[in-house]
């Protein structure tokens, strides 16, 4: 995620974490959001949307369906089998929301940091993707905010679904994003 080349070459790591975030970003228009998330990244990372890239994204997002189901469906197995699950009927879902979470932030920090060190004047080189990147970003923590009092006000409700969708839906698009990329590059003959 260096800025010294240009969004087109960046790679796919900021390709894939910029429809993460993007992707958990545009939750609330639903199923919608594994569309929006990596069309608007491939969009400013510089890359045309064209019928390959359609196909490579479509290949993508049953791949990252079946990816993130399965690691969450692998995860929970083996936290039940190791008995981790304690009482409550809600502690392994709470732990894996926890592990993907944490990956999660972790993309955004480092997709933050970049975009934040591009901002120096002399280093400026895809300034609408790092605003995007930080305006997003503050739109999740906002969001996150919102979860965190709305579930605290009514701890009956369950409004922090929507903070578990966000997370899931962002680990597929960047799974999708990934795969569509390979599958766009490979096809013309780019490697990485």
């Amino acid at each position: 995620m260096s800025s010294d080349i240009t969004p087109a070459n960046e790679g796919v790591a900021g390709l894939a974490g910029d429809a993460c975030l993007l992707a958990a970003v545009t939750i609330p228009l639903g199923p919608l959001a594994l569309i929006i998330g990596p069309i608007a990244s491939w969009l400013l990372h510089g890359r045309s949307v064209n019928k390959r890239a359609a196909i490579g994204l479509v290949i993508g997002l049953v791949a990252g369906t079946v990816v993130v189901g399965a690691f969450m469906a692998v995860l929970a197995l083996g936290l039940s089998a190791a008995n981790f699950g304690g009482d409550s009927q809600n502690t392994i879902p709470l732990v894996l929301f926890g592990i993907v979470a944490v990956g999660f932030v972790a993309a955004m920090i480092a997709l933050d940091v970049d975009a934040i060190r591009d901002l120096v004047p002399a280093r400026r080189v895809h300034l609408r993707l790092d605003v995007v990147r930080l305006v997003a970003t503050a739109i999740l923590l906002a969001g996150g905010v919102a979860i965190f009092l709305a579930q605290r006000a009514n701890p009956g409700s369950e409004v922090a679904d929507a903070a578990v969708f966000a997370v899931l839906s962002g680990a597929t698009a960047a799974v999708a994003t990934y795969v569509a990329w390979k599958y766009t590059d490979r096809s013309m003959g780019v490697t990485a």
